[in-house]
């Protein structure tokens, strides 16, 4: 618990729950059965579920142009933070 992102800490498990991320997760346990090990789930492909997560994520985000009284395209609803490089 020594990342910037944690915050002040007062009790260990209390900063953990209330500042911890999913980054900080590396083993897991659950009814005596370890369920992830060093950061792996075994017969998981987390690649694969991260890549169908972004493609969720890409659906739901230009559907918010259906919505928009003026039919403006995603990337002008949500411009982006900092200039993006053409790929």
């Amino acid at each position: 618990m020594g990342d910037i992102r944690d915050g002040v800490h007062d009790d260990p498990l209390r900063t953990l729950v209330l500042n911890g991320t999913a980054r900080q997760a590396v083993l897991s346990v659950v009814a005596g059965r370890t369920i992830m090990a060093d950061g792996v789930i075994d017969g998981v492909d987390l690649d694969y579920w991260r890549l169908k997560g972004q493609e969720l994520f890409d659906k739901m985000r230009q559907a918010y142009s259906v919505r928009d009284t003026l039919n403006r395209p995603a990337n002008e609803l949500f411009p982006p933070v900092y200039a993006r490089l053409e790929r």
